[in-house]
């Protein structure tokens, strides 16, 4: 695996009363804290000062737990509303717009519009805000010097948050964890290098340590329900990701945090699922470190694998909204297979291909261990083919993501959101039609279900299909993240490419070997087929030596 490169990063922050330091959070240095002289030249004013400077701008609490109507998100203004009224907008006004309209709406961050409306938002919340909303603007509409801009405001924020932190109690506010949460969601829109990577996975490691800070009473607003169900899943790919042991309390926590939901039998599915997710990622991490056996490992795992099929048996009966409807529809570019799942909204759709993914990385540690250890009576014709139902399953769920399901569909009113949710899911089924091809099977040889032609032909369309959506989504909803996703998958066929046969070769799309963005990371990543990983330190395989997700 590839490590690090070392950090330009020079300042720290911790929170000295909870002797909690992270070396990741810190400002970049060249940056100027203090500076306000940088002015792009197509907004008509700079960036004010947002530093408290007396009284009356010190930080004030949010609102209360109120509901924001749907009117409120539907009447968001625009870039474009307010270029049409003939003046130029401010670059902050800008950047707050384009965020408040793209990154809320009920179900995702509902709550931060109601942070704007009080006389004075937390300062490094508004900074963050504003990073993300221009970065994601200038992806995809291109904003000149747009880039420049919001690294310039990130740096203020990241700088205004170490000073947060050292406060034993501004540190447990809300805000304080949503613009963790904004700024992490930065270095996914931006994803320019490894070191964004590095700088996702110290905004997550901080994350955690504000919630375990904030302790069970957080658990006593909806707000900070929602905050904590929402951060405990960026933790949990964190973990799966990285290999590492989840923390203890975020499992030991789910009693109280449904105990203090009145909408506990709702959120149960989701709230069980991540529990499932935390013990395949402690087996994973045990396992790597060689602190369980093989015959252990292997039977840990297949209660996981019942408990996750148990899980999606039961789930439809909990509640109405927690069940789906497959529809068959016409052709079309963005649909596979004329196959579409209907949900009922936020956040079905999320939450049923996360289990889908967890499911296919689990159905794999289950069938290399099985195959390492000679276990008998395993149907591996069987395991391959729930892996493929559950990739037709996550790309029959994209298009609601995309907001490309046809009537009487329902469709995702905030498709950057969604997208982000898509590309993770999307990643797993593109394995899932590599591993037909014979390239990432866990005993590295050929699948035997790919002897047919016609299977070699549907498993190299399906993975067109799903390195168009990843394309989609970074060209329109400006999420870098998914360029280095699909180089990943790319990569994979290309270094491997010598395993198929010229029959199989010709039949390849051409988006399948080099995709549209060639920046210099997804150029290496292409040529290499080595992932955006950052390992801190050499990797232990353990009894999972070979394992491929």
């Amino acid at each position: 695996m590839t490590k690090a490169a070392p950090s330009s990063y020079t300042s720290p922050f911790e929170a000295s009363q909870t002797k909690w330091r992270s070396s990741q959070y810190s400002t970049p240095s060249s940056y100027d804290p203090m500076s306000d002289s940088f002015d792009p030249p197509v907004f008509s004013t700079d960036l004010p000062n947002l530093y408290p400077t007396d009284e009356e701008d010190v930080y004030r609490p949010g609102p209360p737990d109120t509901a924001v109507s749907v009117e409120f998100f539907s009447n968001l203004s625009t870039v474009t509303s307010w270029i049409t009224r003939g003046f130029l907008p401010r670059a902050d006004e800008v950047a707050t717009s384009y965020f408040l309209s793209c990154f809320t709406s009920q179900g995702h961050w509902e709550y931060v519009p109601r942070y704007a409306t009080v006389p004075r938002m937390d300062p490094c919340l508004t900074l963050a805000i504003k990073a993300c909303g221009m970065a994601a603007l200038d992806n995809t509409r291109y904003v000149p010097q747009g880039r420049v801009w919001s690294r310039n405001v990130y740096g203020k924020a990241l700088a205004m948050l170490n000073e947060s932190l050292r406060d034993g109690e501004k540190c447990r506010t809300d805000e304080s964890l949503i613009a963790v949460s904004v700024l992490s969601l930065y270095e996914n829109l931006v994803c320019d290098s490894k070191q964004s990577v590095q700088s996702w996975k110290a905004h997550i490691q901080g994350a955690t340590q504000l919630l375990k800070l904030r302790g069970k009473s957080q658990f006593m607003s909806g707000v900070g329900r929602n905050i904590f169900r929402e951060t405990r899943a960026q933790i949990m790919i964190h973990c799966l990701w990285d290999d590492m042991l989840p923390p203890s309390f975020l499992l030991d926590w789910t009693p109280a945090l449904q105990a203090a939901s009145p909408d506990a039998a709702f959120q149960a599915p989701a709230d069980n699922l991540i529990d499932i997710c935390f013990s395949f990622a402690t087996i994973q991490y045990l396992a790597k470190k060689t602190q369980i056996t093989g015959p252990e490992a292997l039977s840990r795992i297949n209660s996981v694998d019942a408990q996750m099929q148990s899980w999606a048996d039961q789930t439809p009966l909990i509640h109405p909204h927690w069940s789906y409807t497959e529809l068959r529809v016409d052709d079309s570019p963005r649909i596979w297979n004329n196959n579409v799942h209907s949900y009922a909204g936020i956040p079905m759709p999320g939450v049923w291909n996360t289990y889908r993914s967890i499911r296919i990385m689990v159905t794999r540690m289950q069938q290399m261990l099985a195959i390492r250890l000679s276990t008998p009576n395993i149907n591996h014709p069987a395991i391959r083919a729930t892996r493929r139902r559950l990739a037709d399953e996550i790309c029959a769920t994209i298009p609601c993501q995309l907001g490309h399901a046809p009537s009487p569909c329902w469709n995702s009113n905030a498709v950057l959101v969604t997208s982000y949710a898509s590309i993770w899911p999307l990643f797993f089924a593109g394995t899932c039609a590599l591993e037909r091809l014979g390239l990432t099977t866990p005993t590295s040889n050929p699948d035997p279900g790919r002897a047919s032609p016609a299977s070699t032909a549907l498993a190299l369309t399906q993975l067109s299909w799903v390195l168009g959506r990843l394309d989609h989504i970074s060209a329109s909803s400006g999420l870098h993240w998914a360029d280095g996703v699909a180089a990943t998958l790319r990569g994979d066929l290309r270094v491997n490419a010598s395993s198929l046969s010229p029959e199989d070769a010709r039949l390849a799309p051409r988006n399948a070997f080099a995709g549209p963005k060639q920046s210099e990371l997804v150029k290496q990543i292409e040529a290499t087929g080595v992932g955006m990983v950052v390992e801190e330190e050499e990797e232990e395989e353990g009894v999972l030596e070979g394992y491929k997700r």
